[in-house]
């Protein structure tokens, strides 16, 4: 996960880079020096790209409950408990041949 003293010391790079903040948020620093927020969801077999909007004028925190808006979900109730639960249900149970070991790890 990001926080604002790591945004605040990225750099550009020759290419764009994105980095993961969870929940499909990330954060694209151009090579130009721009950053903005953008969603990424999968859609029909496809990656779906929604703007969210530019940093710094959308922090962090707004830029959580803005993609959670349009995910559909309240990322300000998550707790690591809840997104293991998801992650297991979603994940584990449908790629690995034994979830309750994976279950038994965490």
């Amino acid at each position: 996960m990001l926080s604002d003293r790591r945004i605040r010391a990225l750099k550009p790079a020759p290419r764009d880079k994105w980095y993961c903040d969870g929940n499909g948020l990330y954060l694209r620093v151009r090579a130009t020096g721009g950053r903005s927020w953008v969603l990424r969801r999968k859609r029909g077999g496809h990656v779906e790209v929604i703007t969210v909007g530019a940093w710094p004028a959308l922090g962090l925190a707004q830029a959580r409950q803005k993609a959670g808006a349009l995910a559909g979900k309240d990322v300000s109730t998550l707790t690591l408990g809840a997104l293991l639960d998801a992650w297991h249900a979603d994940i584990v149970r449908k790629t690995y041949r034994r979830p309750r070991e994976v279950r038994g790890y965490i």
